[in-house]
């Protein structure tokens, strides 16, 4: 979109519309790295996901941005008016230079510099290298420095930017302003000459150069007076300059199908409907790998709640009084003076086997093993009063046991536990000392955890 002919008196808006909608391939190239490093790092660490995270959200914002931009062609970044030139800095402020406060034209070429984490020759760096960005044959309108500094200068450091020094370039004591064509998509030659043409045809005309400069939501109370209808300049024709931003190149076209097919691509290798060589096994691995540590975390959590039952159980048990039931048959299936059935003898045998094979009673807890009934001739065994006490101590006792004449006490244990006891129990051992012993080794080792 360039102007048909020469006529000064016509207004030109510089737009950057055409240069962000360019940015279209470069967002769509960011979206297909950023994928293609997640599929060749599965499974990725933490600080490939961040630096994949980066890349996509950068390259949609990019693509969204450029689709927007062909659409809506925003404001003008400077325009070229009969009264001066009306230079906007996005977001920060607005102003007009009257023709009458040029003091020239020139084109130059404009060094910048910026830091940057990256290296041609290296790669990403920790620490940025600071780097030097030059911009050749940039049209310029020289100023004075009272007016840079009553009409231009920002005072805020953050508002002015790291590209201030770009766009107003000092010059003893001028101010040059940088009209940076490859922004608005236009020639240098061609912008140069359209400035330089209106500076030496307004340049002594007061009535076209009475205009201030105008900040963003102020109005000058010093603005031009009307003029006479006899000064009174032609109905102004506004043309946009540049390139039309929905105008594509055969090269994007190229480029973004490309990019485009490459991200389909990369997704469907996401979802498994095509695998890299050897990805395949990885990912089962992987797969497997997590199914482990499911059930290696429900394992511990089913042990962590059968050992806070236990524990509640043995709470409740331990304000219990201890019932011994002498006068109670040892053959009958249920106490005559508690009431209390033989299933919770089988509990407190459970507890007695844990101590001597805790594998099994673990298993059994969990669930793998049902404990199977008690049959009603069960061993029995002699233990001493010290034996019983202790066993009392360790796993609350109110199980049907006998006091013998001789002072000792009989109870009865299941044969898997008797069998359990014999291979523990050392030589010339009574099985009360055995019993005492695996209590006492079991205490010492649970307390070593």
């Amino acid at each position: 979109m360039n102007a048909s002919s020469h006529d000064i008196n016509q207004t030109l808006e510089y737009r950057t519309a055409t240069a962000i909608a360019r940015l279209l391939p470069t967002g769509l190239l960011l979206i297909f790295l950023g994928l293609l490093i997640f599929v060749l790092a599965d499974p990725a660490p933490t600080g490939t996901i961040i630096g994949v995270v980066l890349c996509l959200v950068a390259g949609i914002a990019l693509v969204g941005l450029a689709l927007w931009r062909r659409v809506n062609h925003g404001k003008p970044l400077f325009t070229l008016s009969p009264d001066g030139i009306h230079y906007r800095i996005p977001w920060v402020k607005a102003f007009n230079i009257p023709w009458t406060e040029i003091q020239g034209v020139d084109s130059i070429d404009v060094e910048t510099g910026y830091w940057s984490f990256w290296d041609m020759r290296y790669g990403f760096a920790i620490l940025p290298d600071y780097k030097v960005a030059t911009y050749y044959n940039v049209a310029v309108v020289l100023v004075s420095k009272q007016f840079y500094d009553s009409r231009m200068f920002v005072a805020s450091f953050f508002l002015r930017g790291p590209g201030w020094r770009a766009n107003f370039i000092p010059k003893g004591s001028l101010v040059q302003v940088a009209l940076h064509h490859d922004l608005v998509s236009v020639e240098p030659r061609l912008l140069r000459e359209a400035v330089e043409a209106r500076w030496l045809a307004f340049r002594d005309q007061p009535g076209k150069t009475s205009v201030p400069s105008v900040a963003v939501g102020q109005v000058n109370a010093t603005a031009a007076p009307k003029r006479p209808a006899a000064r009174a300049a032609p109905e102004t024709v506004v043309v946009a300059m540049g390139e039309n931003p929905k105008a594509v190149s055969r090269w994007q076209v190229v480029a973004s199908t490309v990019l485009l097919i490459g991200i389909v691509a990369m997704l469907a290798n996401l979802v498994g409907l095509w695998d890299l060589p050897g990805q395949n096994e990885v990912r089962e691995i992987r797969t497997k790998a997590r199914a482990e540590q499911k059930d290696w975390a429900d394992s511990i959590r089913r042990n962590r709640e059968e050992s806070r039952k236990l524990e509640a159980e043995q709470k409740e048990m331990r304000r219990q009084p201890t019932t011994i039931c002498a006068a109670c048959s040892p053959d009958s299936y249920r106490c005559g003076c508690c009431g209390r059935t033989r299933r919770s003898l089988q509990k407190r045998l459970l507890r007695i086997n844990w101590l001597i094979s805790p594998g099994r009673a673990i298993a059994a807890r969990a669930g793998q093993h049902r404990p199977t009934t008690i049959s009603r001739a069960m061993p029995e065994i002699e233990i001493t009063e010290e034996c019983r006490a202790l066993i009392a101590a360790e796993f609350p006792f109110e199980e049907t046991v006998r006091r013998q004449g001789n002072g000792e006490w009989q109870m009865q244990i299941d044969a898997e536990t008797w069998q359990r006891l014999q291979k523990v129990r050392r030589h010339g051992e009574t099985i009360s000392d055995c019993i005492i012993r695996v209590i006492i080794v079991t205490q010492h080792k649970r307390g070593l955890r």
